[in-house]
């Protein structure tokens, strides 16, 4: 994926918004195999880093004096935005551009997609950044009395303030080895956040603001109508990621990738690439029955990664995910990465998580321990405990543990 700098001075010297911004774009260079720009004004400097998806090579600007727009940005059904606008169909970078021509920041409430991005508005001298509803792509930014920074990843704002010490956030420490977060904005770096998903940052008049644009307004659905409903959204969420270059698909055989997999195969001429995992060294991880009833309805072109159970490559992962992380699947996970960027894929769809989605799975045990339905928490923890071959009693407590920690931690962090 592509990446994104943005450094605002606020105080001080603002010549150092350009020489910052270019050091901050260097530690994104793994980003920006295809180029990387840097967009200079007065006080204020904006980067990318470019891997080609089918989009041109950012910052973006659509006249010479107009705004100026850094960031990954992949947005679903340009076709309508367009026809809204009354444009031709250009890039997702040059639609989202003319929305906020036409809209200003309103235009948050006609894009929908992936994206995380930082515009430069001259004229009102104001920053505008958001990120997706659902913060599928990452957005990291620090504020401090001599400016904003903001990033792709923390690595370019680790050390931008010069002097400024780093230090370790001891909140975010505790909730990562309770198992319970309590803030989807901070780090493992006081002083250093993420946007939010759904959330907005304004800069103007030396101010900084965040604040939502969106929240999840659930619509009820019938029984009989639903499965129909969900069928549909997950067609037109599969169709809108198929743009970008070469395409392929993760498959274990489970509910999530099989899904993505068969609704993605029906939009393309040729046979889909999947890449899935084979566990030679234990057979009761064999997935092939599944993967081959899956491959019968999808007529795949299969591409077997072998997988050692036990690998870690531990200090990559860290150095990858930048703080420690729950995903013990990931060491697996990027041979399927290596294995499909060997196959020329650019696209890979990726159905990891899409069953807890559906099933809700144990994060809807800690809800109903979080809210006190300790009849339907009992009920429901017997699957668990037949999962884990433990006493349902002991998975019941532990459930009812966790609850009251997250509750101390809600404190704490207030």
């Amino acid at each position: 994926m592509s990446g994104f700098v943005a450094y605002a001075a606020l105080a001080g010297d603002p010549s150092v918004a350009v020489p910052r911004a270019r050091t901050m774009l260097q530690a994104l260079r793994h980003r920006g195999p295809q180029g990387m720009t840097l967009h200079e004004a007065p006080g204020l400097a904006l980067g990318h880093a470019w891997l080609d998806l089918g989009d041109t090579a950012g910052p973006w600007q659509l006249r010479p004096d107009g705004p100026v727009l850094t960031g990954e940005i992949r947005l679903d059904a340009p076709e309508d935005l367009a026809r809204q606008l009354d444009l031709p169909l250009a890039g997702d970078a040059a639609l989202l551009l003319a929305a906020y021509d036409r809209w200003g920041i309103d235009a948050l409430r006609r894009i929908d997609g992936d994206f995380a991005f930082a515009l430069w508005d001259g004229a009102k001298q104001r920053m505008f950044c958001a990120r997706d509803r659902f913060g599928v792509k990452p957005f990291v930014f620090r504020v401090t009395p001599q400016g904003l920074a903001a990033a792709s990843e923390i690595a370019p704002l680790l050390g931008v303030f010069g002097s400024l010490q780093e230090a370790p956030d001891e909140i975010w420490i505790a909730e990562f080895l309770s198992g319970q977060p309590t803030c989807n904005s901070r780090t493992a770096w006081r002083g250093i956040s993420r946007l939010a998903p759904g959330h907005l940052m304004i800069l103007e008049a030396g101010r900084v603001e965040v604040r939502r644009y969106w929240t999840l307004d659930p619509e009820p659905r019938d029984y009989v109508v639903g499965p129909e409903a969900l069928r549909d959204r997950l067609d037109r969420a599969v169709a809108a990621r198929l743009r970008g270059g070469p395409l392929g698909a993760m498959l274990s055989g489970g509910l999530d990738s099989s899904s993505l997999a068969l609704l993605a195969a029906r939009h393309v001429d040729s046979p889909l690439p999947v890449f899935s995992l084979l566990f030679n060294d234990r057979p009761e991880l064999d997935e092939r029955p599944y993967i081959a009833a899956t491959q019968m309805l999808g007529g795949f072109d299969q591409h077997w990664v072998g997988a050692a159970t036990g690998e870690t490559d531990s200090a990559d992962l860290l150095t990858e995910q930048e703080q420690p992380f729950h995903g013990l699947g990931l060491p697996t996970s990027r041979r399927l990465y290596a294995a499909a960027a060997e196959a020329g894929v650019r696209v890979l769809l990726d159905g990891h998580g899409g069953d807890e989605v559906i099933s809700s799975g144990v994060t809807r045990l800690q809800e109903l321990a979080r809210e006190g339905q300790w009849r339907s928490l009992w009920r429901e923890s017997d699957g668990l405990a037949a999962v884990y071959g433990e006493p349902q009693f002991d998975v019941f407590l532990d459930l009812v543990a966790g609850s009251a920690g997250n509750r101390l931690l809600r404190g704490v962090a207030r």
